[in-house]
């Protein structure tokens, strides 16, 4: 066999595996250049919304520091307004429970949220179902009366209404908030 034979058998394959090589190769690069690309842009991407809540945190804590002593009053107003017992409220719903049967001559408040009321009713069941209401209601709590006294009316002199004080602590209106249904009798 001669040299020359030998070398024009294996050149077309050289060429030709050369090619597929070199083809390759570019792939290879192409994708690896793509890739490093996108990298680049997502990093860019990532570094941008950093700075964003970098500077919207620096704004928020301007903010703050610009309204926190506004936002403080207004808190410490809020807490104290839902703290403090309205007492028109209170006595509208007294008013609301109350049996048409009972009469409230008298009330009085104090400021850490004790109410006193002095009360006629014709019997003691009514006296008792007064006491009962009120503690029925979530709004009033430690309901507590000294005594009953029965005496006679001034309109007729065998009926006799009986007197009594009854005293409890009522909640703020944020606490519990009161039952707004009238009782049946």
């Amino acid at each position: 066999m001669s040299l020359h034979s030998t070398s024009e058998i294996d050149t077309p394959r050289f060429r030709l595996t050369h090619l597929i090589s070199l083809g390759i190769l570019v792939i290879i690069f192409l994708g690896t250049g793509w890739t490093y690309f996108r990298n680049y842009q997502l990093n860019q991407a990532i570094a941008k919304t950093q700075n964003d809540i970098q500077v919207a945190q620096q704004h928020l804590a301007n903010l703050q520091a610009q309204n926190l002593d506004v936002l403080i009053v207004a808190q410490q107003t809020m807490a104290q307004i839902d703290k403090e017992i309205l007492w028109s409220k209170v006595i509208s719903d007294l008013i609301k429970i109350m049996p048409i049967d009972i009469f409230y001559r008298s009330y009085s408040a104090s400021a850490n949220g004790t109410l006193s009321l002095s009360v006629l009713a014709p019997s003691y069941e009514a006296a008792a179902d007064l006491i009962k209401l009120i503690n029925n209601q979530p709004r009033f709590s430690n309901a507590f009366v000294a005594s009953l006294t029965k005496g006679g009316s001034s309109v007729n002199s065998t009926d006799s209404l009986i007197s009594f004080g009854i005293t409890f602590n009522v909640a703020s209106s944020t606490a519990t908030p009161a039952t707004t249904d009238t009782p049946t009798l």
